[in-house]
């Protein structure tokens, strides 16, 4: 069977838990949010501008000569680009703070809306008027719905067990392709402005890092579950917290090196 013909199965029970999980997400990450951040992003538009072109622009336009280089399959291809048009996940914050570094339809921009934009307005509006309250639980928030998405993604690849094995080489290696052309992308654009190391490492993590769990929401609730679509964005899931974590981990023994070395010669 071609993998642009089968479906992956979704329940409508898992698809309102993965539209709560999401969204606890992005209300955990506001909560760590403050308006001053905001502020602090304002005085810095070269790097706020590069990183807005390089992930809605760059990256999708990019993403589409690799599905052309790669010859991949037409849903493969879909799933491709929509993981790359989707936002960064809060994975990305995650990896930036452990590197080292600067911390459609109306149908679909509605789901966007309720599943992003109102749980970070809401987690905001906590942080900005109960400080106290969201230091204590933005962390605890952050890390149960991180959890949540992963058994979320473990229990949709266990129920379509037979489908993955038989599929999952399929999008491995243009998944693997994918995120590295996501992370050097990233990289080479910051560097290329000139921008500091600590805005290198979280440029590259902004655009490396993809929200690969609303990328599933999407399919799921747009596309039918479509194969190849469905298997990349369970797939990217899994690889970008690989590889960004390989990153990230070299990147803070690099840091914590050249700490030492300062010390040193001092």
């Amino acid at each position: 069977m071609n993998v642009d013909d089968i479906r992956i199965a979704f329940d409508s029970g898992s698809l309102t838990t993965l539209k709560i999980v999401l969204g606890l997400i992005l209300f955990g990450i506001a909560m760590d949010t403050r308006l001053s951040d905001f502020r602090l992003a304002l005085r810095k538009p070269r790097a706020f501008a590069v990183a807005v072109a390089a992930q809605f622009a760059l990256l999708p336009a990019l993403t589409f000569l690799l599905t052309l280089l790669l010859g991949v399959q037409g849903s493969v291809a879909l799933g491709m680009i929509l993981v790359a048009c989707c936002p960064p996940g809060n994975v990305s914050n995650i990896l930036t703070h452990r590197a080292r570094g600067d911390v459609a339809p109306w149908d679909m921009l509605s789901e966007v809306l309720l599943v992003i934009a109102l749980p970070f307005a809401l987690g905001l509006t906590v942080s900005h008027l109960l400080p106290q309250v969201a230091a204590r639980t933005h962390r605890v928030v952050g890390v149960l719905s991180f959890v949540a998405l992963g058994g979320i993604i473990v229990i949709a690849v266990a129920n379509n067990w037979s489908l993955f094995v038989a599929y999952i080489g399929v999008v491995t290696v243009a998944v693997f392709l994918h995120d590295a052309l996501a992370l050097g992308l990233g990289y080479g654009i910051a560097r290329g402005f000139r921008l500091d190391v600590p805005a290198r490492k979280a440029m590259t993590f902004e655009v490396g890092i993809r929200n690969a769990g609303l990328g599933l929401l999407f399919v799921f609730s747009f596309f039918d579950g479509l194969g190849g679509m469905a298997l990349v964005a369970a797939w990217w899931g899994v690889w970008d917290i690989i590889a960004g974590l390989v990153v990230a981990v070299v990147w803070a023994r690099h840091s914590t090196a050249n700490a030492e070395n300062r010390e040193v010669t001092a």
